[in-house]
Order: C-alpha cells, then sequence, then structure tokens
C-alpha cells in the first residue's frame, strides 16, 4: 500500500506550468475568435458598455426581481407585526380600563361602608 500511496502522490503532484503557457493559451484563443470572422472580442478585452451578454441581463432582472420580492415581503411582515402591536396594545388598554372600573367601584362601596361605621359610631358615642 505504501508504494501504491507514493506512486499516486507522484502522479498528482503539483507542478508550476511551463514559461509562456499563458500567453500561448491566450494566443490561441485570439486565433480561434479571429478565425470565426464573427466580430468577437479577443479574449482578455474588456466590454464596452451596453455588450454584455444576455444571460449576464437575465440573472440581473432575476436578482432585481428577488430583491424587489424580499422587499415586499419585508414590508408586509413588518406592517403585520404592527397591526399586532395594536391589537396588543389595545387590549392591553381594555384591560387597564376595566381594571380601573373595578378599582373605582370597590372604592366607592368601601366609603360607602366607612361612611356607615362612622355613623354608626357617632350614634352609640356619648356627647360631652
Amino acid at each position: 500500500m505504501d508504494d501504491l500511496e507514493r506512486q499516486l502522490k507522484d502522479a498528482l503532484a503539483r507542478e508550476e506550468a511551463p514559461a509562456g503557457f499563458e500567453a500561448r493559451v491566450v494566443s490561441a484563443v485570439n486565433q480561434a475568435a479571429e478565425s470565426k470572422g464573427t466580430g468577437a472580442r479577443r479574449f482578455g478585452d474588456r466590454p464596452h458598455f451596453g455588450e454584455r451578454p444576455r444571460w449576464q441581463w437575465i440573472f440581473a432582472t432575476a436578482a432585481a426581481v428577488v430583491v424587489i420580492g424580499v422587499g415586499t415581503e419585508w414590508e408586509h411582515h413588518a406592517a403585520m407585526e404592527r397591526i399586532k402591536m395594536a391589537h396588543f396594545e389595545m387590549e392591553q388598554r381594555q384591560a387597564g380600563e376595566a381594571a380601573k372600573a373595578q378599582l373605582q367601584l370597590a372604592l366607592r362601596i368601601t366609603s360607602t361602608k366607612l361612611e356607615e361605621i362612622q355613623q354608626r359610631i357617632g350614634e352609640g358615642s356619648p356627647r360631652y
């Protein structure tokens, strides 16, 4: 197994490209483009404004649609959260008002009972 591993390692070892390899590849690509006679740009030339390939425009349009869709969904989500918060605040306000009404009733009852007790105490106490 060690011999097989060594052979694989040697066979798959990284080798540097020979000098001038990149220039030869670029030259071959440029010659192939010129031989087509379609006026294709040379390899490495920058495209002029408005000369984007069709697939780039398709991807750009799809990306814009996705961004708009995500933005719209986010706005919908935010609006739903605001509605939920408004309902929660309304319920809290109603619960607070109900508690206030109960407290006022309890205070009125307590006040009435205290007045009755004070009257009874006042009637039974000796006058000087």
